[in-house]
C-alpha cells in the first residue's frame, strides 16, 4: 500500500490502498493473523496479477474481434466490465472454495481407516 499523502509526518491512505489495510487490520482483529500472515501477500499479488492480465487480454481480444459494446465510452465499458468481473470472481471463488475444502477434508470412512 502506498500513502496518498502525509499529514504531520503520518501517511494518509485512500482508495484501494486503504481497503487493503482495512482488510489486513480486520484479519488481525478477528484473530486470523497467523492464518493469513503478511508473507502470503506476495503470492496473492502474483495470482491476482495473473488474473488481471488474463481479464485485460480477454477484454482486448473481444473488443478487437468486434464484440458489440454498450452505448457508452470505452472507459465506462471497462469500469462496468471490471465491476461485473469482480462480482464474478467473488462468486466463483466462494463456490470453488467450498468444493475444494470439501475435497480436502477427510471423509468419515477415511478417518475410520486411519
Amino acid at each position: 500500500a502506498q500513502p496518498a499523502a502525509t499529514r504531520g509526518g503520518d501517511p494518509i491512505y485512500t482508495g484501494h490502498d486503504l481497503d487493503l489495510l482495512e482488510v489486513i487490520d480486520e484479519t488481525r482483529s478477528r484473530g486470523m493473523g497467523d492464518l493469513f500472515p503478511m508473507e502470503i501477500l506476495a503470492p496473492y499479488v502474483e495470482a491476482v496479477r495473473t488474473l488481471v492480465r488474463f481479464e485485460i487480454d480477454m477484454f482486448r481480444g473481444r473488443v478487437l474481434a468486434g464484440a458489440r459494446l454498450p452505448a457508452m465510452s470505452l472507459d465506462e465499458v471497462a469500469r462496468e466490465a471490471t465491476a461485473l468481473g469482480e462480482r464474478m470472481v467473488v462468486a466463483m471463488r466462494a463456490k470453488l472454495a467450498v468444493a475444494e475444502i470439501s475435497a480436502a477434508t477427510p471423509k468419515k470412512a477415511d478417518k475410520a481407516e486411519a
